[in-house]
């Protein structure tokens, strides 16, 4: 941090580029050194190049004001509740007759804004119904224009909003679920269930293979003995349908 200006203390200005330029034409005038001179004369250079630049970017930020602007509203908003763009860059002439306001307008979103937060945050009802009609997705629009209503999944904490991802959503949501009557799902009883389904698979594709090479009587089997094609709830090993059906189908030629 610089020292504090005391009193009496002029404050400097930054020179200017043409006041560099001057300071170093005067150096070159007197200068008798070749090496030095020309060291000077590329310095003049770059000023020269700096003052080109800057006089390029006012014209250019001149030009860009004096270019008529075409303003456009949306449906249904007034233009003379609008405040001139062309007029605000002194480039519109128009007088009253200009469609825009010539006057400063107040910021009345604010005052919207502030009256909107007071009334109390309801849920917007066509995103309930989106959401019950599985209809709702990232690109959902709601059909009323400028609705008020919340359309985002929200959390209310001291009278703030926060605005929530989906996983933040889900987790709020499983946290509501009754653990008593459900059970919690960790990494082991995961992989159990992963386990188990693999072997309901793995079974049921070992009773198509066996119905296919069995034909009718394993369809007669199924109708007759579905109770040979349900396993106990905690089975695991591997069994031969097909063998099992061919013995199931002897004794029964035997019996008779």
């Amino acid at each position: 941090m610089g020292k504090p200006q005391g009193k009496g203390q002029v404050v400097k200005k930054p020179k200017s580029n043409k006041d560099i330029k001057k300071e170093l034409e005067a150096r070159m005038f007197g200068e008798k050194d070749k090496k030095k001179k020309k060291e000077i004369q590329g310095m003049i250079k770059k000023i020269d190049m700096e003052i080109e630049k800057e006089k390029k970017d006012r014209e250019a930020a001149e030009n860009a004001k004096k270019q008529t602007i075409r303003q456009l509203i949306p449906v249904g908003v007034d233009p003379k509740t609008v405040y001139c763009l062309n007029f605000k860059n002194k480039n519109c002439n128009l007088g009253d007759k200009c469609q825009f306001s010539h006057v400063p307008v107040k910021n009345e979103e604010k005052e919207e804004q502030k009256i909107d937060n007071e009334r109390p945050k309801l849920v917007c009802k066509f995103l309930i119904d989106a959401l019950h009609n599985k209809e709702y997705s990232a690109n959902w629009v709601c059909p009323v224009p400028n609705c008020k209503d919340l359309h985002k999944m929200v959390e209310m904490s001291e009278n703030k909003e926060i605005e929530m991802g989906l996983e933040e959503f889900l987790e709020l949501q499983r946290q509501t679920l009754s653990t008593e009557s459900l059970t919690p799902v960790t990494e082991k009883t995961f992989k159990q269930w992963k386990e188990k389904k693999l072997k309901e698979e793995e079974l049921h594709a070992k009773r198509v293979a066996a119905l296919q090479q069995g034909n009718v009587i394993s369809l007669e089997m199924l109708k007759n003995r579905p109770d040979l094609f349900e396993d106990a709830e905690d089975a695991a090993e591997d069994i031969d349908y097909h063998a099992r059906e061919q013995s199931e189908c002897s004794e029964s030629d035997s019996e008779e």
